[in-house]
C-alpha cells in the first residue's frame, strides 16, 4: 500500500483490494477442483483435511488459492510441515510459500525446466515447441527407453499447466496449449529463486567483480584487427545462463560497451531487436545461443562456438553464406533459420550428426551463390533428425536428397514440403507416395500443382495441412484412421464432403476454407464427427451454408465461422449449435452487403447463442468488418488470445 501511495499523484484515491472470505476462498477452490479434480479424493475427504490448512496459508489471496488447486492435484507427499501452517501476516508471504511448496513438490527434472522460464521477460509469449527444445539442450529432459525426449518435454509442459504454475495460451488454429505466459507474481518468485542459485542471470543485473589486467582471449594485436578497443574487461562473477532483455523498457543490456568478460556463459538469450551483443568470440563454452530477432551482423563469430546444442537465428539478417562458413556442430540439436535470408541447407550435414530440428523456409540442398559446391554427404549423420521444414522439392535433385535423407534418417516424425509451378514437377506425386514408407506423423505440403487431387495420405498420419486448393474431399481420406489435425482448402463444400470428413474417428482439430459458396447447403447431421473439439469454416468468396442438425458433433467445444453477410441465405437456417459449445467465434464481412443482410445474419446467430442449452457459459465473440473475406488466420479482425480465457483470475 505504501508502495502505491509513494508512486500515485493521488494517494487519496488508492483502493486497497480485500482479502477473500473463507467461504470465497472454497468456491474458488472447489472450482478449480470441478476442472482438474485431485486423483482419489472426494472433494469432502480434501476440505476436511489438508486443503483446510492450506487455505489458511493462502490468507485469501486468489493466485495463492488457484496455486494451491494445482498443488494438491499433483501432491506427491504430505506438503505443509507444522511450522508453515497457519495464517500468513502478508500476502507476498502466503504466496512465498505455496510458491515454494508447488516448487519443492516438483521432480528434479521438472523444477530444472520451471526454474528456466526466469530467463524470458515480463509478459513473454513462451512457444511450447521453442521452450523443449530449449530444455533438451540444456540437458534438463532426461533420457528414456519407454518415451521419447519430445514426448518428456510435451509431458513437462503439460504438467506444469495442470499444477496452474504457468498460463496456457491456445492455438487459434487448435484448442491446446502451443504457448504459455507467466504471471509476474510466479516470475518474480523464479527470477529471485534462480538469482540466489546463479541459475540464470538478466544482463542489466551484472555486476563487476574486479578489473583485469592480463588473460585477455586475445593479444592487443588480434583486438586492434578486429576492430575492437584495447582497452581491459572486467571480471564479472561466474555467469552460468545470461538473458539480455533489450525489449524490456528502460533495459539497454548493451554490453559491448563495457567490454564484459563471460567466457563462462553455457546459454546466452537475447530478446528485441539489439544491436548490443557482447562479443561472441569470449564465449568458448556456450551451448545454448538464441539471437531470435537480434539484428547483430557478426554471424561469423558462431562457426568457432564449437560447442553448440541449440542455434537459434530465427527472424535474424544471417544469410546463406554465413551459414556455410560455420565450423563443424558436433554437438548441435537445433538450427532454427526460419525468417531469414538462407535459401539452402548447410552443404555438409555431417558436420551436424546430432542435429534433431532443422527449420527453415522453403530450403534447397542445392548451394546458393557459393562457389563450393560440394555434395551434401548423409551417410549415418542425420539418424537424431526429428524435424524438417521447410524443405523445396521443386526440382529432382533436391527430391532425391531429401528420399536420402528419409531413408538415412530413424526418427523423423515431422515433414514440411514445397513444390509450386514453375520447375521440373512432374516427380512431385511419385515421392509424395514415397513418403508412406517413412511413418511419419506430422506433413505440410505448400503446393499449387495438380494431381493432389487424388493422391492419398497414409492412413498412420496424424496432422496434415495441404495449401493447394482441391475441387472436392477425395474419398480415400475416410480410411485416415489416426488424423486428429487437419488443415486444407476445398472449392466449394458441398454433401459428399461434409459426410467423408465426418467419418474420420479421431479427428479433433478441422480448418476447412471453402473458395466458393454452395448451391444448395450442407448439413452437418449427428452420425459424423464423433471426435471434433475444434472446427473452422470460412467462406472466401460466399456466404454461409450449413445446418447443424440436433446432435451433430457432440464433442465440439469451440466453432469458427467466417463468411459474407449479403451471401448468406438465413431462411435455411443454421439449425442447432452443438450442445457442448463453450465458444463461438463469428467474422462477417459486409463487403457488397445492406444492413438488412447484416442485421439479420447478426439475429440468427444471437438467437442461436441465447437458445442454447449452455446460453450461461457459452462466450460468442461476434465481430463486423468492411472488405473480403480474409485469407489467413492472421489476418482476422478477433485477436486469437481474446478467445482464450486465463488461468489464472
Amino acid at each position: 500500500m505504501s508502495v502505491a501511495q509513494s508512486c500515485s499523484l493521488n494517494p487519496s484515491e488508492i483502493i486497497q483490494v480485500k482479502a477473500l472470505s473463507r467461504v470465497n476462498s472454497e468456491k474458488i477452490l472447489k472450482g478449480m477442483f470441478d476442472v482438474n479434480p485431485p486423483s482419489g479424493m472426494e472433494s469432502k475427504e480434501i476440505f476436511d483435511g489438508e486443503a483446510d490448512d492450506m487455505l489458511k496459508i493462502c490468507g485469501g489471496v486468489p493466485l495463492a488459492i488457484i496455486i494451491v488447486s494445482g498443488l494438491l492435484s499433483w501432491k506427491s507427499a504430505k506438503l505443509a510441515e507444522p511450522k508453515m501452517l497457519g495464517k500468513s501476516d502478508c500476502r507476498s508471504e502466503a504466496m512465498t510459500k505455496i510458491l515454494c511448496m508447488s516448487y519443492d513438490d516438483l521432480s528434479v527434472p521438472l523444477q530444472s525446466c520451471f526454474l528456466y522460464l526466469s530467463v524470458f521477460p515480463e509478459g513473454y509469449i513462451i512457444k511450447k515447441d521453442r521452450l523443449i527444445r530449449l530444455w533438451r539442450a540444456e540437458g534438463f529432459i532426461p533420457g528414456s527407453l519407454e518415451e521419447s525426449m519430445w514426448a518428456t518435454g510435451e509431458r513437462y509442459f503439460k504438467e506444469l499447466i495442470s499444477r496452474r504454475l504457468i498460463q496456457p495460451v491456445l492455438g487459434y488454429e487448435d484448442d491446446h496449449a502451443v504457448s504459455c505466459t507467466v504471471h509476474d507474481v510466479v516470475l518474480d518468485f523464479l527470477a529471485c529463486l534462480a538469482s540466489k542459485e546463479n541459475f540464470v542471470t538478466v544482463g542489466a543485473e551484472l555486476k563487476p567483480v574486479r578489473p583485469l589486467e592480463v588473460a585477455l582471449p586475445w593479444s592487443l594485436m588480434e583486438r586492434a584487427v578486429a576492430g575492437l578497443t584495447p582497452e581491459p574487461f572486467l571480471c564479472y562473477e561466474t555467469v552460468r545462463r545470461l538473458s539480455l532483455q533489450c525489449c524490456v523498457e528502460g533495459r539497454s543490456d548493451n554490453l559491448v560497451s563495457s567490454n564484459v568478460h563471460l567466457c563462462r556463459v553455457r546459454s546466452l538469450l537475447a530478446f528485441g531487436a539489439s544491436n548490443g551483443l557482447p562479443d561472441l568470440r569470449a564465449f568458448k563454452l556456450i551451448r545454448v545461443l538464441d539471437l531470435e530477432g537480434s539484428k547483430s551482423t557478426s554471424y561469423f563469430i558462431i562457426g568457432s562456438l564449437f560447442l553448440l546444442r541449440y542455434l537459434g537465428l530465427k527472424g535474424t539478417r544471417i544469410r546463406s553464406k554465413d551459414i556455410e562458413r560455420m565450423g563443424e556442430f558436433d554437438h548441435l540439436q537445433t538450427l532454427d533459420i526460419r525468417r531469414t535470408g538462407v535459401q539452402g541447407l548447410p552443404i555438409r550435414m555431417d558436420r551436424m550428426p546430432n542435429l534433431v530440428s532443422m527449420l527453415g523456409d522453403g530450403l534447397t540442398f542445392a548451394p546458393v551463390d557459393l562457389e563450393d559446391h560440394a555434395i551434401c554427404s548423409y551417410d549415418e549423420h542425420v539418424q537424431n533428425l526429428e524435424e524438417l521444414s521447410t524443405i523445396d522439392i521443386t526440382d529432382e535433385r533436391s527430391r532425391d536428397d531429401v528420399a536420402t535423407l528419409l531413408f538415412r534418417s530413424k526418427k523423423l516424425r515431422m515433414l514440411g514440403v514445397r513444390a509450386n509451378r514453375g520447375g521440373n514437377t512432374h516427380g512431385v506425386i511419385p515421392f509424395l507416395n514415397e513418403l508412406r514408407k517413412y511413418n511419419l506423423e506430422s506433413l505440410i505440403i505448400e503446393s499449387d500443382l495438380c494431381g493432389l487431387d487424388e493422391w492419398e495420405p497414409w492412413p498412420e498420419l496424424r496432422r496434415f495441412e495441404l495449401t493447394k486448393l482441391l475441387p472436392r474431399v477425395p474419398e480415400s481420406w475416410a480410411s485416415l484412421d489416426s488424423l486428429t489435425h487437419l488443415d486444407f482448402a476445398i472449392r466449394k463444400i458441398e454433401a459428399t464432403d461434409v459426410l467423408v470428413l465426418g467419418e474420420l474417428p479421431k479427428l479433433t482439430v478441422l480448418n476447412l476454407l471453402s473458395w466458393e459458396r454452395e448451391g444448395s447447403g450442407s448439413i452437418v447431421s449427428s452420425v459424423g464427427f464423433q471426435s471434433l473439439e475444434v472446427a473452422s469454416f470460412k467462406w472466401l468468396f460466399g456466404g454461409m451454408w450449413l445446418h447443424f442438425q440436433e446432435g451433430a458433433m457432440p464433442k465440439l467445444l469451440k466453432l469458427r465461422l467466417e463468411f459474407n453477410a449479403a451471401e448468406t441465405m438465413m431462411e435455411h437456417g443454421i439449425g442447432k449449435f452443438p450442445c457442448n459449445l463453450t465458444q463461438v467465434a463469428v467474422s462477417i464481412s459486409c463487403q457488397n452487403s445492406t444492413q438488412t443482410d447484416v442485421q439479420d445474419v447478426e439475429r440468427a446467430i444471437r438467437d442461436q447463442v441465447a437458445t442454447h442449452p449452455r446460453s450461461a457459459n457459452l462466450s460468442l465473440q461476434l465481430t463486423k468488418y468492411e472488405g473480403p473475406v480474409k485469407m489467413k488466420p492472421s489476418d482476422y479482425p478477433q485477436s486469437p488470445s481474446a478467445l482464450v480465457p486465463s488461468t489464472f483470475s
